[in-house]
């Protein structure tokens, strides 16, 4: 499973909108949907650190989003 895909995932079991996660990681408002939307398709690959953040976000560990 791609690493989109386990973002959405988790961001749907918590019930989050892409809106309310992009934010979260500190994205700005105006574009924080849109970074995540680009994540969770594949066009944008988050690097380590956005990932450490979603994870704190998720309250799980940041292999949540591995593909091992």
């Amino acid at each position: 499973m791609a690493v989109g895909d386990r973002i959405k995932r988790v961001r749907n079991f918590r019930g989050m909108t892409m809106k309310e996660l992009g934010m979260a990681v500190g994205f700005d408002e105006k574009s924080a949907d849109v970074r995540i939307a680009q994540y969770e398709s594949g066009v944008r690959t988050p690097k380590e650190q956005m990932l450490i953040k979603m994870a704190d976000v998720f309250c799980v560990q940041p292999a949540v989003f591995s593909s091992r």
